[in-house]
């Protein structure tokens, strides 16, 4: 028997490396899995992100843009009202005895 047991724990023995080995394949396998799946959502990331600054870019232009466009249309009022005060003021014409006119009476 005792030549029985000694074969048997020779096998089991001669099982174990292979057993750790084939574990340690496995992990291995799932860690390069692990590893490549990561990469692919880091650039799946990196993508979603550039795509997000593109637009940001983008909505910037766009909103500087109507920005210009306002102030472009506040200006050409504000000249428009100048030009009407200024049209105003000189139908007006002298205002006194000493010859002044509306425009040298806002001036003082």
């Amino acid at each position: 028997m005792s030549v029985a047991k000694d074969r048997q724990e020779t096998a089991a023995c001669t099982g174990v490396p292979d057993l750790v080995q084939d574990r340690e394949q496995t992990a291995q396998r799932r860690l390069e899995l692990m590893e490549r799946k990561i990469e692919r959502e880091l650039v799946a990331q990196k993508r979603h992100s550039e795509e997000q600054v593109m637009r940001l870019k983008q909505q910037h232009r766009e909103q500087q843009q109507i920005q210009q466009e306002q102030h472009a249309q506040l200006l050409a009022t504000i000249q428009q009202q100048q030009a009407m005060i200024h049209d105003l003021i000189k139908s007006l014409g002298p205002t006194s005895r000493t010859g002044g006119n509306a425009a040298t009476m806002i001036k003082r």
